[in-house]
C-alpha cells in the first residue's frame, strides 16, 4: 500500500478520486467538524487537532478544510484524512496544492 496522502511540508495533499463523494470545496472550518487523520482509525475533532498542534485562536478562527459531500478530507497546511487516501490500486489522483495563506 502506498501511503502519500500528504508530503512532509504540509503544502500538498493527495486523494484517490474515486472515493472522493460529490465536489471538493475549500471552507473555514465550523465547531464540531471531525476528521479520521491519516494513519489513525478514529476519528477527530478538528478543534482539538488544532489544539494539539498548539496553533493559535486566531490562526484556528482562520483555518481552512477541504471537504467533499461528506466529510473533512484536508485540514489545510496541516493533516489529511485517511479516507482518501492513494493506494496501490489508486487509478486517479487529485491533487491540492496550498499556495499562500
Amino acid at each position: 500500500e502506498i501511503c502519500c496522502t500528504i508530503l512532509p511540508q504540509n503544502n500538498y495533499a493527495y486523494f484517490d478520486a474515486e472515493k472522493v463523494k460529490g465536489q471538493l470545496v475549500v471552507r473555514l472550518t465550523k465547531t464540531g467538524d471531525k476528521l479520521r487523520p491519516f494513519g489513525m482509525k478514529g476519528s477527530k475533532l478538528v478543534s482539538d487537532l488544532l489544539t494539539d498542534l498548539k496553533i493559535n485562536i486566531l490562526e484556528t478562527k482562520r483555518q481552512l478544510v477541504v471537504c467533499d459531500d461528506e466529510r473533512i478530507l484536508w485540514v489545510v497546511g496541516r493533516r489529511a484524512s485517511d479516507e482518501c487516501k492513494v493506494t496501490s490500486s489508486t487509478t486517479k489522483v487529485i491533487c491540492c496544492e496550498l499556495l499562500s495563506i
